[in-house]
């Protein structure tokens, strides 16, 4: 429930907010339970919670690409908000292919943690998941891709300060193949 207060300047303002060059996606097919909170309360409660064996994938990316935030969206009355989360991945690997071969139709949640703040913020819910677009480049000037999550119907709420535990995340593929060795 929201509760009324003024809202003063705090801190460096306007100054931009370093993430974590970790992001942690989770498909909504796979999420047993999820945090909860009130309309007009931004902070979740609870953990998220993944089916029996399930994991989310964790992918290193170029932090100072990430853009993590939500558009306005809807008629006078009836506004919502459709969180969205970008980033570039650096060069182009057949894990990442995978990946959007396996994501493309799929709805998805993300974590992004602050390293400034250590607050980290959850983006889609698993009835109005995050949907992704994949930009790659490979030319002259770069070899990357550019992964663009976003909701497609918009929602009343706003992303969610995430506060519990970290989901499960697949193994690393070098690390995966250290434990088919062993």
């Amino acid at each position: 429930m929201y509760t009324k207060t003024s809202i003063p300047k705090t801190g460096a303002l306007a100054a931009p907010v370093i993430k974590s060059d970790e992001i942690i996606i989770v498909d909504a097919n796979d999420v047993a339970s999820e945090p909860t909170r009130a309309f007009g309360n931004t902070v979740a409660t609870g953990d998220l919670t993944l089916a029996e064996s399930a994991k989310g994938v964790r992918i290193q990316v170029s932090s100072h690409t990430i853009d993590c935030g939500y558009d306005q969206d809807g008629e006078v009355d009836a506004k919502g908000f459709k969180q969205r989360v970008a980033f570039d991945y650096p060069g182009n690997t057949p894990e990442l292919d995978n990946f959007i071969e396996y994501y493309a139709n799929r709805g998805v949640l993300i974590l992004v943690k602050s390293c400034e703040t250590g607050k980290t913020k959850l983006y889609g819910q698993k009835c109005n998941p995050l949907r992704l677009t994949a930009e790659p480049t490979e030319n002259n000037e770069a070899s990357k891709t550019h992964l663009a999550f976003a909701q497609e119907v918009a929602g009343a709420l706003l992303p969610s300060v995430y506060s519990g535990a970290v989901p499960a995340v697949a193994a690393d593929p070098a690390d995966a193949s250290d434990n088919e060795s062993a």
